[in-house]
This record gives C-alpha cells, sequence and structure tokens, in this order.
C-alpha cells in the first residue's frame, strides 16, 4: 500500500516524467489486480478470527484500489505513448476482469473511507428513491475502476484502440453481475462523451448491446442503457429506436 501511494504522488508531481516507469510495474499491477481477497483464509482452517480475516480483506481492497488509483493517474498523465498497443493489450484484460471480484458491503464501507482520506476520492452517492442501483450508488473499487478505464481509452488516442477498447467493453456487459455491466455501460458512455462524433463510427457495432440491455432482468440496467441511447442520439443526430 505504501508503496503504491509513494508512486501516485510521484506521477501527480512528475506527471509525463515519471510515466513510462510504469512499464516496470505492469506485472505487479496485474498480479495485486488479480489478487483473490480471502483466498488465503479459506485455505487456513485453523484461522478463525474473523476480526484478522476482515482486516486482511480490508488491506487487499485498499491495496486494490490504490492500483487502479495510480494506473489513472499514469493514464491521466500519458503524453509519452505509454499506452501503446502492447501495454493496452496486457493491462485491459486484467483491469476489466478484475471487476469479477466484489468486497462485501462492510469491507467497502471501510475501504470508501480510507479512499476518501488516502486518495481524496468523492463519496459515493446513496441508492435513489425508488431502491435502484446507480453508477454513482457502487462501490468505490468499481467507480475508481471506470474513471481508470475511461482515461486508458483517451490516453491511446487512436481509432484501432478505440475501436477495440469500445469492444472489449461491451462484452463485459454480457456479465451475470449488474455491477459489471453498470460500470461497462457508464465507461463506454464517458468514451462517447469524449470522441463526441468520432463515436458515430462505433454506433453499428454498439447496437446489438443496447438491444440486450434494454431487455435485461435488472431495471438499473435498463435505465442506464437508455441514458446511454439518449447520449448517442445527441451526438448522432439519429433516432436509434429504428436500430433497436
Amino acid at each position: 500500500i505504501s508503496f503504491f501511494h509513494l508512486v501516485i504522488k510521484l506521477t501527480e508531481k512528475l506527471r509525463s516524467i515519471f510515466v513510462p516507469y510504469f512499464r516496470h510495474m505492469i506485472e505487479t499491477c496485474c498480479s495485486w489486480l488479480d489478487e483473490a481477497p480471502g483466498g488465503a483464509a479459506v485455505s487456513k482452517k485453523k484461522r478463525t478470527a474473523q476480526v484478522e480475516e476482515s482486516d486482511d480483506s480490508v488491506a487487499i481492497w485498499t491495496l486494490k484500489l490504490e492500483v487502479i488509483h495510480a494506473l489513472k493517474k499514469c493514464f491521466s498523465y500519458d503524453t509519452v505513448g505509454f499506452t501503446e498497443e502492447s501495454n493496452f493489450d496486457e493491462l485491459l484484460p486484467m483491469i476489466l476482469n478484475s471487476l469479477n471480484q466484489q468486497p462485501s458491503p462492510s469491507i467497502s464501507a471501510e475501504v470508501e473511507r480510507l479512499g476518501e482520506s488516502l486518495l481524496n476520492v468523492p463519496a459515493h452517492q446513496l441508492m435513489d428513491s425508488d431502491g435502484l442501483v446507480t453508477f454513482q450508488s457502487l462501490d468505490i473499487v468499481a467507480r475508481e475502476t471506470a474513471e481508470c478505464l475511461i482515461k486508458m481509452a483517451i490516453a491511446g488516442n487512436n481509432d484501432i484502440i478505440w475501436k477495440r477498447f469500445n469492444n472489449k467493453v461491451l462484452m463485459a456487459t454480457r456479465s451475470e453481475k449488474v455491477r459489471i455491466k453498470l460500470v461497462s455501460i457508464e465507461v463506454v458512455s464517458q468514451l462517447a462523451h469524449h470522441l463526441k462524433e468520432d463515436y458515430v463510427i462505433l454506433v453499428a457495432e454498439t447496437v446489438p448491446f443496447i438491444a440486450e440491455l434494454l431487455e435485461d432482468v435488472d431495471q438499473s440496467v435498463q435505465i442506464a442503457c437508455k441514458d446511454f441511447v439518449k447520449k448517442l442520439e445527441d451526438i448522432s443526430g439519429e433516432d436509434l429506436k429504428q436500430y433497436l
């Protein structure tokens, strides 16, 4: 945790000067993102103290948050071509796969508190009045992962990477987990917002995924997707209903 906190501070201070050094940390970042919280605790049958297990989980999730935040800073200040295809191909699947793990509500609350104090990450919002989950009400790791992915896409800065990025994130919407679907919708929505008219060439491949999401069993996903559709219609000037 201390190491990645130092990395974050150095990146904030040195910006693009420090970004190339992330090449030496890709393997470490991927390793920690792939780490399963509580995995070791399960194998140790004699370890029954829930307090210890909880402390370990908070530490691991805080570390995961620090890793994601460090990568977000890296992509934010990347003006030196770090987000080239080789690094992109290695990091994108690992960042997306990390969403398959989710902290428990109690662990999430503690990591949220630590994230606010250590990283100045804005607090999450509560569910809406109907009790529906929204992107902003997700746990801090999910929200930071979305921000990290968005910065990664922007740093990619070419049509080939944007197309591959859009497809990979849309494929993640086919997960059974609402959390992953909401994060993925937010990411492609923010990508569309950033690219504006340049996103129009990606609409055709995006429409089939939109059609699936609009029929999702979870109302939260449907609402998020409708907001995305409206954004695309504003950008393209077309009524997408004719294609759905």
